[in-house]
């Protein structure tokens, strides 16, 4: 069988093609067994067929298992997708955090501008003091808002952008044990099937 046909089947028509093959072997062996194989050299071919068939099979494993990596490495990608997103979320905290201090120390020169008309007249000494002393609170309570909003921003992105980090490491280090893996499973495997191959053609060397 030559090596494109075997490229051109189906994965379950190879199955199928190892099986009828070993069972052809098996039967080209009785035959030399019993004295009644005519054409010794079949059983060379055959074992050909089934040495090209299990590495045809064993590449077709490995493309799967690296797609299965591709996939994975799109994850990795989505990932760190997440982590630039988490990243825009912490510097729009910032700005907004910027703004608001814009906006308390705008308020603060009005509280001291005020607080200046305190040289004016006694009738209106009581009206000013009472305006700063309500703009000093309004300060206060927006400032703490502000800051309790932008410290929960800050420890959820945080916790966030480390989760996503190990996620990653974690994606990478299985690709790479898979992909080793998948490499030295391959090249015991074809190195068996070699071996053994050279061996029986060995044997059979030895009976004729």
């Amino acid at each position: 069988m030559k090596s494109n046909e075997i490229h051109e089947l189906a994965t379950p028509d190879l199955d199928t093609r190892l099986e009828q093959s070993r069972a052809e072997l098996f039967n080209l062996r009785f035959q030399m067994a019993t004295s009644q194989l005519d054409n010794t050299s079949r059983i060379k071919d055959v074992k050909r067929d089934i040495a090209r068939i299990l590495t045809e099979i064993r590449l077709r494993e490995i493309l799967s298992e690296d797609e299965n990596a591709a996939a994975k490495s799109s994850l990795r990608k989505e990932e760190s997708s997440k982590a630039k997103k988490t990243a825009v979320r912490v510097e729009k905290a910032l700005e907004q955090k910027a703004k608001e201090d814009k906006k308390k120390a705008k308020k603060e020169k009005e509280a001291e501008r005020i607080a200046s008309l305190v040289d004016k007249p006694e009738d209106v000494k009581e009206e000013v003091k009472e305006a700063v002393d309500e703009i000093k609170e309004e300060i206060e309570e927006e400032a703490e808002e502000v800051k309790e909003e932008f410290e929960e921003a800050v420890e959820e992105v945080k916790e966030e952008f480390e989760e996503a980090v190990e996620d990653l490491e974690t994606v990478a280090d299985e690709i790479d044990e898979e992909i080793d893996e998948a490499i030295e499973e391959a090249e015991e495997e074809i190195a068996e099937e070699i071996s053994e191959i050279e061996d029986e053609e060995a044997t059979d060397e030895e009976d004729k």
